[in-house]
């Protein structure tokens, strides 16, 4: 019953929301939002007929009285009456609203099945946005650094952030990489106790053998960047220099650096340009070893882009394994 009849309806409600008043709720949220989708698209289509019957029924007959009391000259056929009646239509608040839903609920659909996520109804999702906005901003506590705690235990280490500003991405099971160690988040809360950092996170640490799943850098203190960051334009602005930056500088292959003892179980890869797909996690065959990149950082000169990293034991599994060789920047560029 939740599923197929209440879920639905439910599933137009932004997701804090059904959190807030429905938290036990034994829902399949993105079966329901493919569900919530077509019936939304498949109202408005209705709405959209029914509503324009009923415009063209109401509307025909003034328009004809009109024109035959403006234009008593000149004689108004039946097209002049139906282009104006669908020009009224066109241009009515009413169908504009049914159309957007026509076009939603699709989108919806799309969205649940592919990523599997409940979006609810836009104008209530920017709704509730815009009042977290306004409360939030009037409530917010002034920025501190992020506050870390870890705990050793047998069944391996945890880590409790305090924070001052919500972390919306952090939600399980997504993989956080602090110090050079993985970790996963498995809950939040708010605490009371600690006005400062209200935001409360924790993680348990992975083994070095689980798969990483949406993986993101943790550094206390970005939260005192996160509200001084540049606007979009300017944003876009570097971007393009950067790229131009880059483009200028001469092709040469990768530099590949051993450890402090040359050995091969750390890897410092220098290029001079850069590796998208060489994300944090991701496994890299090179000569006859499998490595994990660790990070990735800036420098300067003509390979300006360093990569760490670590060597893995042999006969680890990957189903999207890199071959590298330090000729990359040429196979690139072709």
């Amino acid at each position: 019953m939740w599923n197929y009849i209440l879920g639905p309806f439910l599933a137009l409600l932004p997701m804090r929301w059904r959190r807030a008043l429905f938290p036990e709720a034994p829902v399949a949220w993105a079966r329901a939002a493919v569900i919530s989708g077509l019936l939304e698209w498949a109202a408005c289509l209705s709405g959209l007929i029914e509503w324009y019957l009923v415009l063209m029924s109401r509307y025909t007959e003034r328009l004809l009285n009109v024109a035959a009391t403006a234009h008593a000259v000149r004689p108004i056929d039946d097209h002049d009456v139906g282009f104006m009646a669908l020009l009224l239509f066109v241009l009515h608040p009413v169908t504009w609203a049914l159309f957007f839903g026509f076009l939603e609920g699709p989108l919806r659909t799309i969205t649940a099945l592919a990523a599997e996520e409940s979006p609810g109804m836009l104008p209530l999702v920017l709704a509730d946005r815009l009042w977290l906005w306004i409360f939030r901003r009037a409530k917010r506590v002034p920025l501190v650094a992020d506050e870390v705690t870890r705990t050793n235990a047998p069944a391996g280490a945890t880590l409790r952030v305090a924070s001052c500003r919500e972390k919306p991405a952090w939600r399980p099971p997504l993989t956080i990489q602090f110090n050079g160690e993985f970790f996963q988040v498995t809950g939040e809360s708010r605490a009371s106790a600690t006005p400062a950092r209200p935001f409360v996170y924790t993680l348990k640490k992975l083994d070095a053998r689980e798969i990483v799943r949406g993986l993101e850098h943790f550094d206390p203190r970005e939260v005192l960047r996160s509200e001084s960051e540049p606007g979009a334009f300017v944003t876009v602005l570097r971007v393009l220099r950067d790229r131009l930056r880059v483009a200028r500088l001469p092709l040469v292959d990768d530099e590949v650096r051993g450890g402090a003892s040359g050995s091969r179980e750390l890897l410092e890869v220098r290029s001079c340009r850069p590796k998208p797909d060489w994300h944090i996690s991701r496994l890299v065959r090179f000569e006859d070893g499998y490595y994990r990149v660790e990070s990735c950082s800036r420098a300067e000169g003509s390979r300006p882009f360093l990569f760490s990293l670590r060597r893995l034991p042999a006969g680890v599994p990957g189903r999207s394994v890199l071959v590298y060789t330090p000729s990359d920047p040429f196979a690139r560029a072709r």
